[in-house]
C-alpha cells in the first residue's frame, strides 16, 4: 500500500505507526505479514516506522521476546528511520 506512494513521491515523508500492524491484523494472524511488508519499505529513504505500542501486539509477557526478531529486522536495515 505504501510502496507505490513512496516510489512515486520520493520527497514525501511517510511515517508508519505501530510497525505497520493493527489489532485486526493481529486477530487475523497477519501481524507477521504486516511487519514484513513494513520492513520491505526500508529501501525508501522517505519512509519512517514507529515502534509505538509494540508491546500490545505481543503474545508473551515482558520482555515480549516474540517481538524481538520483528523489531530487530527493520532496525538492522536503517537505525535512523526504523
Amino acid at each position: 500500500m505504501f510502496a507505490p506512494i513512496a516510489g512515486h513521491h520520493p520527497q514525501l515523508p511517510l511515517i508508519i505507526d505501530h510497525m505497520g500492524i493493527n489489532a485486526d491484523m493481529l486477530k487475523q494472524g497477519k501481524a507477521v505479514e504486516g511487519i514484513e511488508a513494513t520492513a520491505a519499505l526500508a529501501k525508501y529513504p522517505s519512509v519512517s516506522v514507529k515502534l509505538s505500542a509494540s508491546a500490545n501486539y505481543s503474545l508473551e509477557s515482558y520482555p515480549f521476546r516474540d517481538l524481538q526478531p520483528h523489531i530487530n529486522r527493520p532496525l538492522s536495515g536503517n537505525r535512523t528511520r526504523f
